[in-house]
C-alpha cells in the first residue's frame, strides 16, 4: 500500500508540476547545439531490498548502488519545437546489500522515451521505460524462481548545468519488477521500489 501510494503522487505530481516548467520554457528557451547527447552517471538509492518480505519483525532494508545513462535526442534538429524536446533514454543500474542474511546484488537495465524542457541553465524532464532486471541466485530464500524479471520504471528529473557540456542531475520515480521466492510459504515480497539517483552528466 505504501509503495502504491508513492507511486500517486509521483503520478499527480508529473501531471502538475511539470507542465509549468513549459510555460516558464516558451518565456526563456535557448537550445544548446552540442546537447544532443546526454551521458549519465552517478549514486542510486532504492527504497528497499528484493526479500523484505511482510513477515514479524522484518524490516525494510534499502540498497545503495550505481547508475549510468545515455540518452539522445531522435529528431535531428536541434530547436526546442515540441517533437524536438523528445529524445530515448537507456539506463543500467545496479545495487549491493544484505537483508535478512541474504546478499542483495540486483542489476536492472531499461530503455524509454524521454521528454525533456529547456530554460536557461534549468532542464526538467519526464521519462519511462522498460526492461529486464536480474538479482542474484542467492537475493531471495530460499531461492528466486526466476532470476530474470520484467521491469519498469517510471519518473522525472532535473537538470542543472555548470559548465556549457556537464550538469548536475537529480532524477527519482518508481520502479516494477515481479521477482517471486520459490517458497509458498513467504509472500508479500516487494514489486515496488522508489529511486532516486544524482550525478553529473555530460551534454554533447
Amino acid at each position: 500500500m505504501r509503495a502504491f501510494q508513492l507511486l500517486v503522487v509521483c503520478s499527480v505530481w508529473l501531471g502538475f508540476a511539470l507542465p509549468s516548467a513549459l510555460l516558464a520554457q516558451e518565456a526563456n528557451s535557448e537550445a544548446a547545439g552540442f546537447n544532443r547527447y546526454d551521458l549519465f552517471g552517478g549514486y542510486s538509492f532504492l527504497s528497499n531490498s528484493f526479500n523484505d518480505y511482510s513477515f514479524p519483525g522484518t524490516s525494510h532494508v534499502p540498497l545503495n548502488g550505481w547508475d549510468a545513462g545515455f540518452a539522445f535526442r531522435t529528431w535531428h534538429q536541434l530547436d526546442n519545437s515540441s517533437w524536438h524536446r523528445l529524445g530515448a533514454k537507456v539506463d543500467v543500474s545496479g545495487y549491493y546489500g544484505t537483508s535478512l542474511g541474504s546478499p542483495q546484488r540486483p542489476i536492472l537495465v531499461l530503455a524509454g522515451p524521454l521528454y525533456r524542457w529547456t530554460f536557461g541553465k534549468n532542464s526538467p524532464f519526464i521519462e519511462g521505460q522498460v526492461g529486464f532486471g536480474h538479482l542474484n541466485s542467492d537475493g531471495l530464500f530460499p531461492s528466486p524462481t526466476s532470476n530474470n524479471s520484467f521491469a519498469v520504471f517510471v519518473g522525472a528529473g532535473y537538470d542543472r548545468r555548470i559548465t556549457p557540456r556537464v550538469g548536475f542531475r537529480v532524477e527519482g520515480g518508481m520502479f516494477h519488477t515481479n521477482f517471486s521466492s520459490g517458497s509458498p510459504e513467504i509472500h508479500g515480497i516487494p514489486n515496488y521500489f522508489a529511486r532516486i539517483s544524482t550525478g553529473l552528466v555530460w551534454h554533447f
